[in-house]
């Protein structure tokens, strides 16, 4: 499917005729992703794919509007996060899902989402919980709301623009849009929700977000269930997952999209193919560095410090590469006098 798009989006970039390129789903869905679920079973086509699905549409010389009516998750957020007019509706449900399965957001999600306000981005990209409606828009993830009645009446306007500027878009997307309606809930991440979310999620280790998330469940009646939930939401993920999660998200706020999308074609290759051993035989690996009986490790215990920079130095600081061992030596290891032990 991408190969076929890719093909269609360049022939429209050099066409004199095509002036103006609108993205929409059929039926209930913009575009739902799912692509991740096959990497595992496809990982040179997976790999490949990730590549084109993240730079097709970054190159794009035409004016680009995503409508993101329905779902709009994952792989779908790639098609619509770089146009530069994003509509949402009543029915837009907004998702980066990867840390449910064991994986890391991905189609310049660790460039985007850390540049959301405060530490929506981190929530967003930890938890992998769903926006809906007009929350998308408050945070900053669609441009504008349209309400999905209008959206025919939207093409055509769009459609029937003689020379599709910038500022034409704009003024015909917002001739179409909608202030809040009744039937549009608020947003529920304002007010001390919004307080509370930016201070638990602005710390940089998993383990200290989800202390902080406890903490504001003992101490804020009007937060507890929210807190709960999330702690919930984030312990039924893998570990390793949210810790390479959050590491590339902090990564990829200073860093360019080329530069972003680079990293994440580095941490697709070491979940997807095993280019990092420490992905691929994992915890077997830690645990004889910690016994001792891994080549070259030598007979000696070693502190936390010791068995990080042993990896480290044999295999580079890669994206997740700590983050596997820390979490590794949290679950499967004690520490004794100072000195790390296997449990199992």
């Amino acid at each position: 499917m991408i190969d076929l798009l890719s093909n269609q989006v360049k022939a429209w970039d050099e066409s004199k005729l095509c002036k103006l390129v609108i993205g929409r789903g059929t039926g209930r869905a913009f575009c739902a992703g799912g692509d991740v679920k096959a990497v595992p079973e496809k990982q040179p086509a997976a790999l490949e794919f990730f590549r084109k699905e993240q730079f097709t549409l970054a190159t794009l010389r035409k004016p680009y509007v995503a409508l993101m009516d329905g779902i709009t998750m994952g792989g779908g957020v790639g098609l619509a996060i770089g146009a530069p007019f994003r509509i949402a509706t009543e029915t837009s449900q907004f998702a980066m899902p990867e840390t449910k399965i064991g994986y890391c957001p991905d189609v310049g999600a660790t460039y985007f989402l850390p540049r959301l306000d405060g530490e929506l981005g981190t929530y967003l990209a930890l938890t992998s919980n769903v926006i809906k409606a007009r929350s998308i828009v408050d945070f900053g993830l669609a441009t504008h709301y349209v309400p999905q009645r209008r959206l025919p009446a939207l093409l055509t306007a769009l459609s029937s623009l003689a020379e599709p500027s910038a500022d034409a878009i704009n003024r015909t997307i917002e001739e179409h849009s909608a202030e809040i309606s009744p039937e549009d809930p608020p947003s529920s991440y304002v007010g001390e929700r919004r307080r509370v979310l930016d201070l638990c999620f602005s710390h940089n280790r998993v383990e200290s977000i989800i202390e902080e998330l406890k903490n504001v469940a003992g101490s804020i009646e009007s937060q507890a269930q929210w807190a709960n939930e999330t702690v919930a939401a984030m312990e039924a993920r893998s570990p390793t997952s949210l810790r390479v999660a959050l590491e590339a998200v902090r990564r990829g706020k200073h860093m360019e999209l080329a530069d972003a999308l680079q990293m994440e074609m580095g941490i697709a290759t070491a979940f997807c193919t095993g280019a990092s051993p420490d992905f691929v035989t994992g915890e077997s690996i830690i645990e004889a560095a910690v016994k001792g009986s891994l080549p070259g490790s030598g007979s000696f215990a070693l502190t936390r410090a010791e068995l990080i920079a042993s990896f480290e130095q044999k295999h580079g600081r890669k994206v997740g590469l700590r983050q596997k061992i820390e979490d590794t030596i949290d679950r499967k290891c004690k520490v004794k006098d100072g000195y790390l032990k296997w449990t199992g």
